[in-house]
Parts: C-alpha cells; structure tokens; sequence
C-alpha cells in the first residue's frame, strides 16, 4: 500500500518535513467544523478591527472552542429608513451602495451591506 509521506520520513527540520507537518496540519485545519454567527449587531464585548466602522462589514478570526470546532462572528450591517428614502446607505470601506431588503415595518424599510464577499473571505485557511 502506498501511504502518504510523514515529517518522520525525513530528517528533522528539513525543509521536506515542514513542508509535509504544514500540509497535514492545513488539511486537518480545513476538514474541522465551523460555526460562523452572521450579525447585524456589533457585539460590545468585541472591538471593531483598524480600519472598520459600523457601515462596513467585517469577520472577527477564527476561534477554536473547546471542542474543536472553530467559530466567529461576522458582522454585516444594515439600517431602517423611513419611506420614502433620501438617500441609500453605503458601505464606508468601497462605496458599495447596501441592499433593499424585502423587510418593512410600517414606514420603515430595511437596507443592509451588499458587499460582505469584498471585505470578508470565506474563512477557509
């Protein structure tokens, strides 16, 4: 049978076992299961990140809970307005104007950011 390679197939600290311990380690990584919490409440407890306010969306790391399974928060932004609507919302980091939603409360209609894939990554790595 033919097994992968392991670091302990080569001699310490070269550069053919990092390679390998840091392959194995990515895909243990990626196979790990995640809990990702989309909020358009800013938490108190967490600081915004340099560089972000409350119009641009942004992804607290990935932290890895007790049992293994890796979590984080995602912050995405919306308002109410009132109808009719002077002037839409947009995102402070590119410009991008944020969406109508579907939601309305009486006089008040909901828009929220469109442009979460532009300021957060899929959090693979």
């Amino acid at each position: 049978m033919n097994s992968p390679p392991k670091p302990g197939d080569f001699p310490i600290g070269s550069l053919e076992s990092r390679t390998i311990a840091r392959m194995r380690a990515e895909r243990i990584r990626a196979t790990q299961k995640r809990i990702e919490i989309i909020s358009n409440v800013q938490r108190p407890h967490y600081a915004l990140p340099p560089g972000t306010n409350n119009s641009m969306p942004y992804a607290h790391p990935w932290q890895e809970m007790k049992d293994g399974i890796l979590m984080r928060i995602v912050y995405h932004p919306g308002e109410w307005h009132r109808v009719p609507v002077e002037s839409v919302p947009v995102c402070s980091g590119c410009g991008t104007p944020f969406r109508k939603a579907e939601r309305q409360v009486d006089d008040s209609v909901w828009f929220e950011s469109d442009c979460v894939a532009k300021h957060v990554s899929d959090g693979s790595k």
